[in-house]
């Protein structure tokens, strides 16, 4: 029940920032980072119901030996749902993996606290990938596995070491929007004093 109404949420949400990024493109560089966030769900998503499948197999024979063949059908239908997830999870990582690519080509991406999103949705996915591997004994899920675990805890430390030497020096404490937003609500005359380069910035 929780996973249903957790996962119907996490897909109107998408939806909605799908359409967000079709009508207004991609997030600006400050907010980069958060093309992340969906990946979540869908790796927690992948994850939790093949965790179902695989408790149902254990408990029905036990629990429930009259219908103990339930088990082993709900633990096929966790595989493939969290399968079908699982895919989704990793359209999704490619365009997020893109997305920053695309923004650092195109100029420097600050570093603020909410490159600290980007932990959890990696982590949800490679838990799913791991949990594929588990199930099937396919390398190639375990050789994904090990890659984005690999991954995202070099990601964890690098971003643990930029946090700490921007909390030293006090630039983890600048908001880059708010610098933003005061240049776009100065008056015309300030503009008008400083030159117009530094309004379009």
């Amino acid at each position: 029940m929780l996973w249903a109404m957790g996962m119907g949420v996490a897909m109107l949400l998408t939806i909605v920032y799908l359409v967000r990024l079709v009508i207004h493109k991609l997030p600006p560089k400050e907010a980069i980072a958060t093309v992340f966030i969906p990946l979540g769900p869908f790796g927690q998503a992948s994850y939790g119901i093949q965790l179902l499948g695989v408790q149902a197999a254990r408990l029905f024979p036990t629990e429930l030996p009259q219908i103990a063949y339930l088990g082993q059908i709900l633990q096929s239908i966790g595989f493939f749902v969290g399968l079908l997830i699982w895919s989704l999870a990793t359209w999704w990582f490619a365009h997020a993996v893109y997305a920053m690519i695309y923004t650092r080509v195109h100029g420097r991406i600050p570093f603020h606290l909410g490159w600290w999103a980007l932990i959890f949705p990696i982590s949800t996915f490679a838990a799913s990938t791991n949990s594929l591997w588990n199930m099937t004994g396919y390398t190639f899920f375990g050789a994904v596995a090990s890659l984005v675990i690999v991954g995202v805890a070099l990601l964890w430390l690098s971003i643990v070491v930029v946090t700490i030497c921007y909390a030293w020096t006090g630039e983890l404490f600048k908001a880059a929007s708010v610098v933003r937003l005061e240049l776009q609500t100065r008056e015309p005359e300030d503009c008008d004093s400083e030159g117009p380069e530094e309004c379009l910035e």
